[in-house]
């Protein structure tokens, strides 16, 4: 992803500087006026974080003015704070996470995702989106297929939708919140 506050090329999952071994935790940022340059350094604000929860990350996305950073047991923010640490992680939810890297959508100032058990909102916290079909939802969704949900938006009707798989391998459902509405 590319911060477009603060100008850095951030990569999610990688390599440490100088290895060929990949870390599933490891957050790393190139310099701030080159995109190339990944080696910290006194004169450049390149780095790296190594994550706390889970075992992988599952996945990123844009939210206002930070990043959201989902592993499979915690959500995490990376907020830009300038030099000598470039950026600050802090842990917003253990136990509750995304269901797969592409069921979470940025709208606004608020960041939706599809968890394992419910839907919800981050505004500067998680929430939790009271659902009347959720029973529904969950008791049919192929739990071996969480990779394939993804969330889509309809801005001019204020939804979001996320499209799941059931017993097949095809996504063959969907279910719809209005934000407006609630």
């Amino acid at each position: 992803m590319v911060s477009s506050l603060d100008r850095h090329v951030i990569a999610f999952g990688v390599n440490p500087l100088g290895s060929a071994i990949l870390d599933p935790l490891l957050v790393r940022w190139s310099d701030q006026e080159d995109a190339g340059d990944w080696t910290p350094t006194a004169t450049n604000t390149s780095g790296g974080q190594v994550l706390s929860g889970g075992k992988s990350i599952l996945g990123a996305i844009k939210a206002r003015q930070e990043f959201l950073i989902f592993t499979e047991t915690s959500i995490h923010t990376m907020r830009f704070a300038g030099a000598p640490f470039v950026y600050r992680f802090a842990v917003v939810s253990e136990n509750i996470t995304t269901i797969g890297a592409k069921s979470a959508i940025s709208i606004g100032d608020v960041v939706y995702f599809m968890g394992d058990k419910g839907f919800y909102a981050y505004r500067g916290a998680i929430e939790r989106i009271p659902c009347t079909v959720l029973d529904y939802v969950f008791s049919a969704i192929d739990r071996t297929q969480f990779g394939k949900v993804f969330a889509a938006s309809n801005l001019d009707n204020s939804e979001v939708t996320w499209f799941y798989p059931t017993t097949s391998t095809d996504i063959d459902r969907y279910v719809t919140f209005n934000h407006l509405e609630q």
